[in-house]
């Protein structure tokens, strides 16, 4: 009897509009077409990354159809693209023991998960994928700590009161920021310098209205007394600052 395949496709950021899951759906359509399968469902969830805490609704929805029988096979580009969390790899593992649905990858050795050996080639996959996920996150890390002590930007959005690059006052919300500072020192809190923002007309760099926070961020942006932040990487919940270099 042809396996009713569910092909998961996943991408961490995709910056071509999908252009990378069209490739991934392709390799998995034509595995499936090999095996002899029937393309049943796809799953999609597109520009979630494989760090962090997000949701993958459709991954979710895949093992919904898995445990009542909706399909009974899955293809994916491979184990990293299905399973981001130990705790997930644990789940899917089990799930496929008591299914025993054949899972097959396009750039990766296929899984039987109702064996020892199955699973065991899990938890290498699994293992090897977090080293790869840990060591790109440290190089990425290093890459900020170079560009801290350097006093250069690396990405992010705008910050208040600056031009695009980050190393030039914006000549229009700069002065913004001096008279924030100003009604701060002279003892107005956050929630009366955020509706005097508002009322005046200004937005936030992401166009939204102004609130406590969103004034708290600015205010205590090291930038503005010439300083670069950036995360102890030992420590990533505290912030150090670094002397910026003259722009």
């Amino acid at each position: 009897m042809s396996r009713r395949a569910g092909l998961y496709l996943r991408i961490s950021k995709d910056l071509h509009e999908g252009a990378g899951v069209e490739r991934q759906r392709a390799d998995g359509e034509r595995l499936i077409e090999q095996r002899g399968w029937h393309l049943t469902e796809v799953y999609v969830d597109n520009d979630i990354s494989a760090a962090g805490r997000k949701r993958r609704p459709d991954y979710l929805r895949m093992l919904t159809d898995l445990e009542h029988g909706v399909v009974d096979a899955v293809v994916s580009r491979s184990f990293e693209r299905l399973c981001k969390t130990r705790r997930e790899q644990l789940t899917f593992v089990e799930l496929g023991q008591e299914k025993r649905f054949p899972v097959a990858f396009t750039h990766a050795p296929d899984l039987d998960l109702t064996t020892a050996v199955g699973r065991g080639m899990a938890d290498m996959m699994a293992a090897w994928a977090r080293v790869e996920m840990e060591q790109k996150s440290e190089r990425h890390v290093d890459q900020i700590a170079q560009a801290a002590r350097r006093g250069r930007m690396v990405g992010g959005r705008r910050a208040f009161g600056y031009t695009a690059d980050g190393l030039h006052l914006d000549p229009v919300e700069a002065p913004v920021v001096a008279d924030m500072y100003d009604q701060w020192l002279t003892g107005t809190d956050l929630s009366g310098i955020a509706r005097h923002l508002n009322e005046l007309g200004w937005r936030t760099p992401r166009g939204n209205r102004w609130v406590r926070g969103s004034v708290r961020e600015v205010l205590a942006n090291p930038r503005n007394a010439g300083l670069r932040g950036m995360r102890d990487v030992a420590n990533p919940k505290t912030r150090t600052r670094a002397r910026c270099s003259p722009t």
